[in-house]
């Protein structure tokens, strides 16, 4: 019989997580348990548990069927409880030097707590997966399927390993030689978009399966009423896995809204609607705090906060050109709008779905074709339909900036009368339908557009000093305008 009863002097302390969970060659029979060795009880349930376990970002993890699932606090308890029961079955003969209570319990699922957590590891907001050992390919450009782990870059599949931590995987299997997605390229067709309109949403159902946004991008889908934006969205969560998308509801004004992000790779806003009341410009901040990978504070119930960046995707739909007040118009860089026009109203195919889920590993490789076509261009090309929309939210979003690159030309020495931009300006929002800004507004997003426009009093043709616009001009109207 071994006789457990001191850490220090009997037990070493394991070198990694692989000696931690793993399960040795030759395994003790017979162990005494004392209520001062709970690091040792710790190893020794861990040597007989069916499953290797791993602590990561406050929850346990074991590997079950090629992938590890969460597991609750409440069943490493209770097989903790069932270990310290003599009368527990298990390959391990014990004998149990103490009366059992719940604190014996908490002091060995802590002692696991240290042998199981990986250590080095960067915050659980860092990345969706990650080598625990023989580290692999970059963690960001593989794709947890099925029947093994997909290197998108290349298309390589590897075997399911416990080596490999994610949390879940898509359902679905990778098959190089699936032919064409027959239905799904069907319902395309009826969408009657252009060529480019359709490489441009293949491009971005290929970008959204890595982890991570590199080319710092927010998504956009717009369209009427059944025009097929929710399709997308259930297609694209089979393709990266539903453990690794959520939902978020804008304006992303509740506390906790980002809370159960972290670690996701696809955010979905579907059916984005902003009320008058909505706070906009925090939404908007928000949107290009995450998609710049900014630092961002994100609190946690009953944790410390989450301060690091979000890598997350952002994919918004919309019935409509959402408004999104920016006065510095950076969102509209950052968005890829795609816009869709035909409606399937009263006409819907409800066997639609059942079709696309059979032919899942075809759309994976049709996604996987504008993969590479979008990280070999490195960016997006939008066709027209794209840029229109784009050009109406920075209107929307700063019609300073838009006034500007339209309508004005900048010029050292230039002058141009408050009155005379301020009424072009003015003109130039009612023909686009853009909101008006006050006055010192209007003088404030000048200034934030374009920092070497300036104010200065200056004597007129009569000699009157009047207030203007210094380095700006108004563009001269061509004769055929």
């Amino acid at each position: 019989m071994t006789d457990f009863q001191n850490d220090d002097e009997h037990t070493p302390i394991p070198r990694s997580l692989e000696e931690a969970t793993r399960r040795p060659t030759r395994k003790t029979r017979e162990i005494n348990i004392y209520a001062t060795s709970p690091r040792t009880t710790a190893q020794a349930f861990l040597e007989v548990h069916t499953d290797p376990l791993i602590r990561f970002a406050d929850r346990w993890y074991a590997w079950r069927s090629g992938v590890y699932t969460q597991v609750h606090d409440e069943e490493i308890d209770t097989s903790i409880s069932m270990f310290l029961d003599p009368a527990g079955k298990f390959s391990i003969k014990r004998t149990l030097h103490f009366e059992q209570m719940d604190r014996h319990v908490n002091e060995v699922r802590k002692a696991m707590e240290r042998l199981c957590h990986p250590r080095g590891l960067a915050d659980p907001g860092s990345t969706r997966g990650f080598w625990l050992r023989n580290a692999g390919p970059d963690p960001k450009e593989l794709l947890n399927c099925r029947n093994g782990i997909l290197h998108l870059p290349t298309r390589t599949l590897m075997a399911p390993t416990p080596d490999f931590f994610c949390e879940g995987r898509t359902e679905i299997d990778f098959d190089a030689d699936a032919g064409p997605p027959v239905a799904f390229l069907g319902f395309l067709a009826s969408l009657e978009l252009l060529p480019e309109e359709i490489t441009l949403l293949q491009q971005m159902a290929g970008y959204l399966l890595q982890y991570g946004n590199p080319m710092q991008k927010v998504f956009l889908i717009v369209g009427p009423t059944r025009a097929g934006k929710g399709v997308f969205e259930r297609v694209l969560t089979k393709l990266i896995g539903e453990r690794h998308v959520g939902g978020l509801r804008a304006p992303l004004d509740d506390r906790f809204d980002l809370e159960h992000m972290i670690g996701k790779s696809l955010g979905l806003v579907s059916d984005l609607r902003l009320s008058p009341k909505s706070d906009v410009t925090s939404f908007v901040q928000k949107l290009l705090t995450i998609s710049g990978h900014d630092l961002i504070v994100i609190p946690r119930k009953n944790k410390s906060a989450h301060n690091a960046p979000l890598p997350l995707n952002i994919l918004m739909t919309s019935n409509e050109i959402p408004c999104l007040t920016d006065r510095g118009s950076a969102i509209a860089g950052r968005l890829i709008p795609i816009v869709l026009t035909k409606s399937h109203l009263e006409q819907e195919d409800l066997t639609l779905e059942a079709r696309l889920a059979a032919e899942l590993p075809a759309i994976l490789n049709w996604a996987l074709d504008g993969y590479d076509r979008v990280m070999q261009l490195g960016r997006f090309v939008l066709p027209a339909s794209s840029m229109h929309v784009r050009r109406q939210i920075e209107g929307q979003a700063s019609p300073v900036s838009s006034f500007i690159r339209d309508q004005c030309e900048l010029a050292i020495g230039a002058v141009t009368p408050k009155e005379v931009l301020r009424q072009a300006f003015d003109d130039f929002c009612s023909f686009h339908d853009f909101p008006v800004l006050q006055d010192s507004r209007f003088g404030a997003a000048l200034k934030a557009a374009h920092p070497t426009v300036g104010t200065r009093r200056v004597r007129d043709g009569k000699g009157k000093r009047v207030w203007c616009y210094m380095n700006i001009r108004l563009r001269p109207v061509a004769d055929d305008e």
